[in-house]
Order: C-alpha cells, then structure tokens, then sequence
C-alpha cells in the first residue's frame, strides 16, 4: 500500500500560527514524521512525504506527485484555526471531499481513533470539496485537523512531544484498522539483565512529569481517570510501595518543562519532572 504524508503548510506560511507565534508547521512536521515511522512498522507499506522541513511546498507539487507516484492513500496532517486571536473553538474533526468519495470511510476510522485517544470534542467528519488536496488527488483521501492552535489550551498540547506521538499512533491506528494492515514480524531478542540503579549513567533515561503517586492503587486510578477527563493520556507505574500517575515522557528536559506548565495550567498544581 502506497500511502502520502502531507504536513499542513510550511515553515514560512504566512498567518498559520498561533497568536503567540507558535506556527501550525511546528506541530504537523514532527507529527507527520511520527505517522511515517509508525506506518514503517507494517508489512507491505511505503510511504512518500510532499513536504519539506525548510521549504513551503505548494499544493500542486503535493498533489502532482501523489497523482504520479500512483498512492492508494493521501493523509494531510493539519492544526485548525478560529480567527487569529485566542478563542474558545475546540475540538478535532476529519475532511474529506465528499461523502462518497474513496476516502470517507477510512477518514471515519482515524476520526474515531482520534477521538478515542485524545478525549477532546468530536467535531466529526465534514465535507469540504473545495480544498485542494482534497479535490486534486486522484486517490483516498482527507485531512485531519487535530486540535485549535488558537486554543490555548489546545495550542499547548499540540506543542507538546507526547500529544503528536499520541496523535500520530491514532491516525496510523485508524488506518490500519480500516486497511486491515499487519505488524511486521519482530525478531525474538535475547533477554538482558537490567542495570542495577547504581549502574545507570548520570543523565540517562527519561523526563517524566509526575502529577501524583499513592500507596493505595485505587487513588491512583481515579487520578488516571481525572487527567483522562482534561485530555491527557495517564499511566500508572509502580515503584517500591508506590503507584506513581505520569503523563508524559520525554528526551529532553526543556519539552518536559513545557508540558509541565500545561499540566499545571490544567489544574495538577503539585506536578514534577521524575527522572
């Protein structure tokens, strides 16, 4: 299956950003690079990028070389917008040319997966045949806007690593859920035997933002649900008599001090960066 990762707009797109400046490019390249890495772990799948990290590549190059290319699917990744200040438009919502067009049903599958995985407002699926990715490509195809960025609460998690992965994992996730796509057969790893804590090199693993850790399991499940309920994707890891509540993991301190703010902003007040 030939599949076509377009990533909304570009770096200079004039008034694609949010009234801070935070550009939509700056979420839809890293999360259109994600859905290409997650989509690499099927079986009998390649996929074409028509964007570029710094250059605006105008819609016709996009469309004219999925046309040629001969792709069965097009996805364009996008942030939405109301208007260019903050306002209180939310939610997530999936385009397609029509409704009878190829790409309807898969675009039902993402918009659901979408939805399932982010918690945010169902804007469903809308038609638009006036776009132009939509109108020109001769295959399946639609574009998924994946939160406000003149939302600032939207904005924050679309700037975040762990919301674009998430993001990303669920486009790819309705794909191959409508697709019928199969895993790749993994090779068996000999098992390792772990470092002991005094082992591990000064600095490594990873950021985690902690928003709260309990000995009684319960507690900490109905903190999982609360943080489910404003849009975070939660887990709970045991450590010694603790269950600690994270909602986030990261490479790099400076995006886990970011998310943290936006944890904080959400009303988990006592959150952590754990390492």
């Amino acid at each position: 299956m030939r599949i076509v990762l377009s990533a909304g707009h570009g770096p200079y797109t004039p008034g694609k950003r949010a009234p801070d400046g935070f550009r939509e490019f700056w979420f839809t390249f890293p999360t259109a690079e994600l859905v290409a890495k997650y989509l690499s772990e099927y079986q009998n799948v390649s996929t074409m990028k028509v964007y570029e990290k710094e250059r605006d590549v105008p819609l016709g190059e996009r469309t004219r070389k999925a046309n040629s290319w001969g792709a069965d699917l097009y996805v364009s990744i996008h942030g939405n917008a109301y208007g260019s200040t903050w306002s209180d438009a939310h939610g997530i919502e999936t385009l397609v040319f029509s409704k009878t067009s190829k790409g309807y049903k898969a675009a039902q599958k993402v918009q659901d997966s979408l939805i399932k995985a982010t918690k945010l407002t169902n804007r469903g699926i809308k038609i638009r045949p006036d776009l132009w990715e939509m109108r020109k490509t001769n295959m399946a195809a639609f574009l998924c806007e994946c939160g406000f960025y003149t939302n600032s609460f939207e904005k924050k998690l679309m700037e975040s690593e762990s919301y674009q992965s998430l993001v990303a994992r669920a486009i790819v996730n309705g794909i191959a859920e409508h697709y019928g796509l199969k895993k790749k057969a993994t090779e068996a790893k000999p098992p390792t035997t772990p470092k002991s804590p005094a082992s591990t090199p000064s600095g490594g693993g990873m950021y985690r933002v902690q928003i709260g850790a309990f000995s009684v399991f319960r507690n900490a499940e109905d903190l999982e649900k609360a943080a489910k309920d404003r849009g975070f994707s939660p887990f709970i890891k045991k450590e010694g008599n603790l269950y600690k509540v994270q909602v986030g993991a990261f490479s790099s301190k400076a995006n886990a001090e970011k998310f943290l703010k936006v944890c904080k902003d959400k009303g988990f007040k006592t959150a952590f960066i754990d390492k």
